[in-house]
């Protein structure tokens, strides 16, 4: 069970007799990995009970995140006033997976790329979503696109790409070579029960994000009034798992029993709310932005 908060606060004042400017910024990104396996199993035996016989994995992994970003920002000057402000949120939680940050073909801060074909992959190596690769899987060669809707071979810039839209990316770096395994099983062995004999698997894995980020950003001038403030969001939760329960082979003497259940039960659940809220007001005697 991980219980993750991460909360990232910043607050700028800028006051002048002449010019106030407030430049203010908060970012958190938490990342949370659950991996492992649970497996209740008889092997290559002969069992006999006076009573019942149960076989039971389960697993209830949970991750718990909440992450918060605050940013505020407060400009006043005789003349002009500035206030910028930004909050930024990243949440990723994942059961089941873990990160690969290797083979790609470019990453973000790389220069002189002027076209992105489909299939190659790029590594975004700065900034909240760091360590994240994406793969380029729109239908025509991405290039740089001028004000009058022209693609050249101008360079592009990879920071500057909304890797979110699905329609063009996919986020390809997560491995599940070891995701999580609730198995409970019988192989090659021989049971005998008077009572009853059952093999359960039964998974409840679960993923709850909290995810906000806020901004303000307020300004004032005798003359000139400028505000700037935004605020972003993002999460990702992924779960991944195998969830069997089964008998293989029984022995030299067979199965016997009362009765005989054997399940697998799934109902992992992921729940996420996130929330961006961003305000800016700016007052002035002449002009306010």
């Amino acid at each position: 069970k991980i219980n993750a908060v991460s909360v990232a606060a910043s607050a700028a004042a800028g006051v002048g007799g002449s010019a106030g400017i407030a430049v203010s910024g908060a970012g958190t990104e938490s990342t949370n990995i659950i991996l492992g396996s649970t497996q209740a199993h008889i092997e290559n035996s002969i069992v006999f009970s006076a009573a019942d016989i149960n076989i039971d994995a389960s697993d209830s992994s949970q991750i718990h995140a909440s992450v918060i970003a605050a940013s505020l920002a407060v400009g006043v000057g005789g003349s002009t006033g500035v206030g910028a402000s930004i909050g930024v949120s990243v949440a990723r939680n994942l059961i089941g997976y873990s990160i690969d940050d290797s083979g790609f073909g470019y990453e973000t801060t790389d220069t002189g790329v002027t076209q992105i074909t489909q299939g190659e992959k790029v590594k975004i190596d700065i900034g909240v979503k760091s360590g994240n690769i994406y793969k380029y899987i729109g239908s025509t060669t991405l290039k740089y696109v001028d004000e009058n809707g022209n693609a050249t071979n101008a360079v592009i810039d990879l920071e500057e790409m909304d890797y979110s839209d699905s329609d063009l990316w996919e986020l390809v770096n997560l491995d599940d070579s070891k995701a999580k395994s609730i198995h409970a099983y019988s192989l090659g062995s021989s049971l005998s029960a008077a009572g009853d004999i059952s093999i359960d698997a039964n998974s409840t894995q679960s993923i709850d994000a909290l995810v906000i980020a806020a901004s303000a950003a307020f300004s004032g001038g005798g003359s000139v009034g400028v505000g700037l403030s935004g605020a972003g969001v993002n999460t990702e939760n992924f779960i991944q798992a195998s969830i069997k329960a089964y008998i293989s082979g029984d022995g030299a003497t067979g199965i016997s029993a009362e009765s005989i259940t054997v399940n697998a039960i799934d109902i992992s659940s992921i729940r996420a709310d996130a929330a961006a809220a961003s305000i800016a007001a700016s007052f002035a005697g002449a002009a306010a932005v």
